[in-house]
């Protein structure tokens, strides 16, 4: 499935004072009926930047929906996409959040990425938040 983009894909995300934990908010999908597997990039991070949490919250998406929040490189050769990198919502046909990094060793990407949503299982429609909670400390 192509990769579309939101429309606060080209929301700035700032990065914070270097080495200040930051929360951005603002970021979102927006399902429109989009068939399974439809992957949106919600937002851009430097190269150098740590993720030590990423929350969502969504509408109720439809009967037999799924959702998954991850990240994707901008080239292939920086690594390999992967659409559940942060999270798993097996079922959204209610609205609901989920939260990644309560029990998890912060991560960094020392390339730039895309943030990332992806419906599964069934065509969806509704808005998916991500606030993602990070640090930059600027490219290797």
């Amino acid at each position: 499935m192509p990769m579309k983009s939101s429309s606060s894909f080209r929301k700035i995300t700032p990065n914070g004072t270097f080495g200040t934990l930051s929360k951005a908010s603002g970021h979102f999908a927006d399902f429109a009926g989009d068939v399974a597997d439809t992957t949106i990039a919600v937002a851009h991070f430097d190269a150098g930047t740590t993720f030590h949490g990423v929350k969502t919250i969504h509408e109720a998406m439809g009967a037999g929906t799924g959702i998954q929040v991850g990240i994707a490189f901008y080239d292939a050769e920086d690594g390999t996409d992967d659409p559940d990198f942060f999270s798993t919502v097996a079922d959204s046909a209610a609205a609901g959040n989920t939260s990644w990094g309560d029990t998890v060793v912060p991560v960094t990407f020392n390339v730039p990425v895309k943030l990332t949503v992806t419906n599964t299982d069934a065509a969806a429609t509704g808005r998916v938040d991500v606030i993602p909670e990070y640090v930059y400390t600027g490219g290797a």
